[in-house]
């Protein structure tokens, strides 16, 4: 096995992809900038403290099930990608309040606010 070193990785065609050669002839290009996960965050169901982040200043507990996730190095604008979840059976989770700078993330149990452990990722252009 051989160990590629660098500081800088950049595309023939466009600067910001890459082709990838996954084996047996199977040729993928990933555009580097767009493709990878700029924020992570996983919080309890308190909503009082972060589990595990990444790019993510604070959690703000705004209520019961109502929960806003900021976000350290800004998204360039508030039309990026959200993906979440939570970490329990859940009947509704959504995203809302979209900002560069935050988003808020939301659950209920079908008659009301619930705290649930939560979790999100952001896909897109950094600020």
């Amino acid at each position: 096995m051989s160990t590629l070193r660098t500081n800088a990785l950049e595309g023939v065609d466009a600067k910001n992809s890459i082709t990838i050669v996954a084996g047996a002839g199977n040729i993928t290009t990933t555009n580097v900038q767009e493709g990878l996960a700029k924020t992570s965050i996983r919080f309890p169901a308190d909503q009082a403290s972060i589990t595990s982040s990444f790019n993510i200043s604070s959690l703000t507990d705004a209520a019961t099930g109502q929960a806003t996730v900021n976000i350290n190095n800004d998204m360039n604008d508030a039309n990026y990608s959200l993906a979440e979840g939570t970490s329990e059976n859940e009947r509704e989770t959504w995203i809302q309040a979209i900002a560069s700078s935050n988003y808020s993330q939301r659950s209920y149990n079908g008659s009301n606010y619930s705290d649930v452990g939560g979790m999100s990722q952001c896909f897109g252009d950094l600020a």
